[in-house]
């Protein structure tokens, strides 16, 4: 017997804004911390290093002296290690709050069904199929913020290439 799907069937961005309006301060804050510990914070120490050089060639004043800007190097630095981990953190207590949150539902689901065709497989499958399955769509919904980290900091890198 051939079971029916709806025609609509929602988009995985649905899904995971469904997923995002569980816990959205969770979800907001993992991608802040993500986007700009793994991808913006790179930028600064090379920014930072410029206008070394810069006032090291005589050619651009420096609004600070050499130390300043070491100071505010090392500053950035200390910054970026300060945010990877709160991004770190963020990333995953998001996963494993959506995790969590996609086994309640299949087993909220699963108790709901007939006792006599609870399971389609085998117990020991099942159990898997929920782990596995669970952990690899948190998996993804972390990485949503991936893509949209590396295109902001590939227009901002190409705007300072630029000028």
């Amino acid at each position: 017997m051939k079971t029916q799907t709806s025609s609509k069937e929602p988009s995985n961005l649905a899904l995971i804004g469904r997923l995002a309006r569980y816990r959205p301060a969770v979800f907001v804050t993992c991608g802040l911390l993500v986007g700009g510990a793994f991808y913006l914070f790179p930028l600064v120490p090379g920014l930072v290093v410029q206008q070394i050089f810069n006032g090291l060639t005589g050619n651009a004043p420096a609004a600070l002296n050499l130390w300043g800007l070491l100071a505010l190097l090392v500053g950035s630095v200390l910054a970026r290690i300060v945010a990877l981990f709160g991004g770190v953190s963020a990333e995953v207590t998001l996963k494993q709050v959506s995790s969590a949150l996609m086994r309640q539902n299949v087993f909220e689901y699963i108790l709901h069904r007939p006792g006599a065709r609870a399971l389609l497989a085998s117990a020991g499958e099942a159990i898997s199929r929920v782990r596995d399955d669970a952990d690899e769509v948190s998996f993804f919904v972390t990485w949503t913020f991936d893509p949209f980290g590396q295109l902001l900091v590939m227009i901002i890198a190409l705007t300072i290439l630029v000028r």
